[in-house]
């Protein structure tokens, strides 16, 4: 939101916008497992890190930090071959 690049997903919630972010989301997931995926010059995932940042201490008072991962590749937003194949073995290793 920050960025303000596309739609992004906290805009189809209503009300969601004005009083949280996307950390603030990810930090209801805790403790479930979640990947995060970005690119190091993706300017649609650029926040990351910090969403990751922010989201750790609830899953650290869970004792589930290692549930909260955060793979980022060189180059930008495609599905590369390496990220599809991450993403699936992760999925994989979740279920």
């Amino acid at each position: 939101m920050k960025n303000n690049v596309g739609i992004e997903m906290a805009s189809v919630i209503p009300n969601f916008h004005g009083k949280y972010d996307i950390y603030d989301l990810v930090s209801c997931i805790a403790p479930r497992q979640l990947l995060l995926v970005s690119g190091e010059e993706d300017k649609y995932s650029k926040d990351a890190s910090y969403i990751v940042e922010k989201a750790s201490p609830i899953y650290g008072k869970l004792n589930a930090l290692c549930h909260l991962q955060h793979r980022q590749y060189p180059g930008g937003h495609e599905l590369t071959k390496e990220r599809f194949c991450d993403i699936i073995e992760w999925i994989c290793g979740n279920a």
